[in-house]
């Protein structure tokens, strides 16, 4: 079945969203041929132009959690999109692991918070919920620098009125490089 799965995309062109995808993907014998500079749905969409893809299939494995974004992008430039939701995201429930960040929390003692994907953004607010109302947790939020990985995690803190900083590189290691750079301006 591994091999199907090698075999079948030997002739296809992949695109991978950033250079975590792309090293994941290389080391399973699936050759990249192209990569976004921003690393992001746009981005993709950007290569995709470049390409002039109209009329192509494309499938895109992706998160249950994901916005329709890309697929409507791709769609609006004449491609052909069929997702794949592979896994899908959710709060975990045993939160006891967060004792120690509520605590420090409520004494106002955490600097800051990176948030990889709107998802996160979502988990966080309805595990914190549960020992804060909506104004508390807003206001306690206020006091800490918040850095999003991207524009569509900004686009969910935004709905909620948390101001945030979006990282420059949107990748793990670009989010952190930003909260770096806001504490040594601090």
């Amino acid at each position: 079945m591994y091999e199907k799965l090698q075999l079948s995309v030997a002739n296809t062109i992949v695109i991978a969203v950033g250079p975590k995808t792309k090293t994941a993907l290389e080391s399973e014998g699936i050759k990249v041929a192209h990569m976004p500079n921003r690393y992001s749905s746009v981005g993709i969409g950007e290569v995709f132009t470049r390409l002039n893809a109209v009329g192509k299939k494309v499938i895109v494995p992706r998160s249950g959690a994901s916005t329709p974004f890309l697929k409507n992008l791709l769609e609006k430039i004449g491609i052909i999109v069929k997702e794949i939701y592979l896994y899908d995201v959710c709060a975990f429930r045993d939160t006891s692991q967060w004792n120690k960040f509520r605590q420090l929390f409520s004494q106002n003692k955490v600097d800051g918070i990176v948030f990889t994907s709107a998802s996160s953004v979502r988990a966080f607010f309805e595990i914190m919920k549960n020992d804060y109302n909506d104004v508390t947790l807003i206001n306690n939020l206020q006091k800490t620098k918040i850095v999003s990985i991207g524009p569509f995690t900004a686009e969910e803190l935004n709905k909620l009125n948390v101001k945030n900083t979006i990282a420059d590189v949107h990748t793990v290691p670009g989010a952190f490089q930003t909260i770096k750079n806001i504490f040594s301006l601090a």
